[in-house]
């Protein structure tokens, strides 16, 4: 889940202004800096093109809602690069954490509302988010 937290080019944790998670029409979410920074819009993960203005692009709120649920605030620039750093002094990564990871994704399954009986598992593959729905036994 640590993956969905920071755009796949910059790898900058998202936030609510110049690092704002961007969906492209192929699906992919960019930030808003990336996405400014080039004069072509293509996806990094599909390499497709996107002829789409900028303005037009809309926050991808399912990542912000993620971020809310998994116990990270949406972020300040700030409070992004604080974040950004703060494993670079730790002996521990967010990898070596992956049970405290489940337990939050656990915990985003009982509070979204999508449905008490079935498992909810969002699956990052190339940057993008698949979400899984299986019944509990």
């Amino acid at each position: 889940m640590d993956s969905i937290k920071k755009c796949c080019v910059c790898f900058e944790g998202y936030n609510e202004e110049h690092h704002r998670p961007l969906v492209l029409p192929c699906g992919y979410t960019l930030c808003k800096a990336c996405v400014n920074s080039v004069a072509v819009i293509r996806c990094p993960i599909c390499r497709k093109n996107h002829t789409i203005k900028r303005e037009e692009l809309s926050t991808n709120y399912v990542v912000i809602e993620l971020l809310r649920a998994s116990g990270n605030n949406y972020q300040s620039d700030e409070q992004s690069s604080t974040e950004s750093s703060k494993y670079k002094d730790q002996d521990s990564s967010p990898e070596k954490n992956s049970h405290k990871n489940e337990q939050k994704e656990a915990s985003l399954v009982n509070t979204s509302g999508i449905s008490s009986k079935k498992i909810i598992l969002g699956v990052v593959v190339g940057g993008g988010l698949t979400l899984l729905a299986a019944p509990v036994v």
